[in-house]
């Protein structure tokens, strides 16, 4: 029992040194885990024409503590009712649109995915005192005037955000207010735990129907959304000399009129040799 309690004893030494040396090593570039939050990061959201897709490029590195992509990185978005949100204020900033985002990574494939819960549109603000040039004690009264006779920003946000919270703010942007009603605007997804599908693939894409043994609960299909536990999934199927059921649970959404499925577990279901395969 002694000899057993020191046993215990030196494995648990050993295991806090080999965290806490896993701690103390910096973090180095590649991928970010699946399922790590990305919680009010400043980017902007563009359109990759090659690629036909949109893409989050953050102004500042984002680490998971063990890996880390640099600002500048474009990070692909993933279909959703909040990125169709996102899109109607990017119309009216030709093509470019200052967001503060939050969602979750995913990981497919090696390569990194964002699906976007929610955001803030962003713009640039100017310092006041950043505005005021060295050379203007020495402007003359006509300049002074021209200057006057200028139209005024609009200071329409200023009860909502006071002025001294701005100077505070790094970097230098603010929640866009007269934007906000269009983030509103976006549809709410759906949590779906623990039921019945059938995965099929269909050229490129993989589609996912609910079922319940036998019989079909609806004709939609979900595109699968890129995720660890999809490629998981997928790779399941390979080598089955028939289709398989799997319960799982997920997240399901619209964009631009298609529907998609953001697969986070799942698990084989057997029907025991009840129904037809």
């Amino acid at each position: 029992m002694k000899s057993l309690k020191i046993l215990l004893l030196i494995a648990v030494s050993v295991l806090s040194v080999a965290l806490a040396e896993q701690e103390s090593r910096p973090a180095r570039p590649g991928l970010i885990r699946d399922g790590v939050k990305a919680e009010g990061i400043d980017g902007r959201v563009v359109f990759d024409e090659k690629n036909e897709h949109f893409v989050f490029i953050p102004d500042e590195r984002f680490s998971d503590g063990s890996r880390f992509i640099r600002a500048g990185s474009e990070i692909e978005l993933l279909q959703n009712n909040t990125l169709e949100a996102v899109l109607k204020g990017q119309e009216q900033e030709k093509g470019e649109l200052g967001v503060r985002l939050w969602g979750t990574f995913t990981k497919y494939k090696d390569k990194n995915y964002i699906y976007l819960s929610r955001y803030l549109p962003l713009k640039k603000i100017v310092r006041e005192k950043d505005a005021q040039t060295g050379d203007d004690a020495g402007s003359s009264d006509d300049e002074a005037q021209t200057s006057d006779d200028k139209e005024k920003p609009d200071n329409s946000d200023e009860s909502l955000i006071p002025t001294d919270i701005l100077s505070q703010m790094e970097p230098e942007k603010v929640v866009d207010v007269k934007k906000m009603k269009e983030m509103l605007s976006a549809g709410n997804d759906a949590a779906v735990t623990d039921r019945t599908v059938i995965v099929e693939k269909q050229g490129e894409k993989y589609l996912l129907k609910f079922d319940s043994y036998g019989q079909n609960v609806s004709d939609e299909s979900f595109t699968l959304l890129s995720s660890e536990a999809m490629e998981l999934l997928t790779g399941s199927m390979r080598d089955a000399p028939y289709r398989r059921r799997f319960e799982v649970a997920g997240i399901a959404t619209v964009f631009q009129g298609e529907t998609y499925f953001l697969l986070q577990r799942f698990r084989r279901a057997y029907p025991y040799g009840n129904f037809p395969r």
